[in-house]
């Protein structure tokens, strides 16, 4: 996962330095997969990204809006968010369900598909962010996952 979006791209995104990155599989087939990568960088942001099959029962919008849900709470309410008009089949920009109530965090969330997979990507920053900033990644790890996967 890590291979799939370059330094340099965060580094311009956010003129930062990035020091490493660390990437983590959970899950296992044919239950959801999920792949992860944190990126190591000078203090703010942080970022790290999410590649992640999706249930089927799920519609695209139902989806998206997992990535603005914080599942700790009982009500479940999906939190703000702002349509990003192309990028994969549906995709959104706002704060993150979780740590956005406690510090500057944002997620972009991109459901997109493969052949017949449909995935879930999410971008999620530690810091303040801005979708110009953030949507240049999205684009080059869509790009990258699409070539890799096929």
């Amino acid at each position: 996962m890590c291979d799939l979006l370059s330094d340099e791209a965060i580094e311009k995104a956010f003129d930062t330095t990035v020091e490493g990155s660390e990437g983590m599989k959970r899950g296992r087939a044919p239950v959801t997969v999920s792949y992860e990568c944190d990126y190591d960088s000078e203090g703010f942001p942080t970022v790290s990204t999410d590649l992640s099959a999706t249930r089927s029962s799920e519609s695209d919008q139902e989806v998206l809006d997992g990535v603005f849900t914080d599942r700790t709470q009982e009500d479940k309410v999906v939190g703000a968010h702002q349509a990003v008009p192309g990028l994969g089949t549906l995709a959104g920009f706002g704060r993150d369900a979780v740590l956005g109530k406690a510090v500057n965090a944002s997620s972009l969330g991109v459901v997109f598909t493969v052949d017949s997979e449909r995935l879930l990507l999410t971008i999620s920053v530690t810091g303040k962010t801005e979708l110009e900033q953030v949507r240049p990644l999205a684009e080059e790890l869509l790009a990258n996952a699409k070539s890799a996967m096929e």
